[in-house]
């Protein structure tokens, strides 16, 4: 795992975390739309807001429709503390995320010891887990773009005869 988003994640400064994290998590979304676009150099995907890459994202079969919620209402909270400068996390919003979350994120989260922190220990905890959710899917889609002989052997495997 990358040590600076670790670092990131386990600041105190739940402004720094939402901001950064979300650019993380923007990045991570673009990559993969750029993987999975046909001529995606025909696209400009920084021209379309956060919304329309989450759901370009899943259209393109890049990410699962699960992550649909957590991601939107991140970028919700991302636009809150954008507009406002003493903007800190409340119980209310970690409930909120959590409510957005599968349960295959919640037993993810408890994984990464984050869960019985502070809000804002949640809250770093949550932005990891999706890191690690998007870079993962990230490598596993370059692997099928570039032609990983065991994606392809998988995928052969799989198809119907």
């Amino acid at each position: 795992m990358d040590e600076k988003v670790i670092d990131l994640v386990n600041q105190e400064d739940d402004l720094q975390i939402v901001m950064r994290c979300h650019l993380v998590i923007e990045h991570y979304l673009v990559r993969i739309i750029e993987l999975k676009l046909p001529k995606s150099d025909e696209f400009s995907i920084d021209r379309i807001n956060f919304r329309q890459k989450v759901e370009l994202a899943i259209a393109l079969e890049g990410i699962f429709k699960e992550q649909k919620g957590l991601l939107l209402y991140i970028n919700k909270l991302r636009n809150k503390y954008a507009h406002d400068m003493d903007k800190e996390i409340t119980d209310i919003e970690i409930k909120e995320m959590e409510s957005a979350m599968t349960d295959g994120e919640k037993e993810k989260l408890a994984e990464t010891g984050y869960y019985n922190k502070c809000k804002v220990g949640k809250l770093g905890g949550i932005f990891l887990m999706l890191y690690a959710y998007l870079t993962a899917e990230y490598e596993h889609h370059l692997k099928k773009a570039l032609g990983d002989p065991l994606i392809i052997q998988v995928s052969q495997q799989c198809e119907p005869t």
